[in-house]
């Protein structure tokens, strides 16, 4: 994959992030559009390879997000599995840590 194709799919994962951002502040308690997007977010990525610094960061923020917002909740969404199963050990990590405070937080 070309450094544009790359950038590219980063620049579209941090569109589809900001989109999620949004429609999490519109609607906090509907996590069936979250899955929506996580979904087309899953979709998109496997059909590229994820090596890239900038999409690994990108693939953690739409995963973040939700826990710091949606809190447990985003637990229950299908696709959350399949986007954390995407993230190599350093990002993954970086998730796995924002799940451990969601649930501290949530106690």
């Amino acid at each position: 994959m070309s450094k544009c194709e790359a950038g590219e799919l980063a620049s579209g994962l941090a569109l589809l992030s900001a989109f999620q951002q949004f429609t999490i502040k519109l609607h906090p308690q509907r996590a069936d559009y979250v899955n929506q997007i996580l979904k087309t977010v899953a979709e998109i990525s496997t059909k590229m390879p994820l090596q890239q610094a900038d999409t690994q960061k990108q693939l953690a923020n739409v995963l973040i997000y939700p826990l710091e917002t949606m809190s447990m909740q985003v637990l229950s969404i299908d696709e959350f599995p399949n986007i954390l199963g995407l993230l190599e050990l350093p990002r993954n990590k970086e998730v796995s840590i924002s799940i451990c405070l969601s649930v501290a937080r949530s106690d």
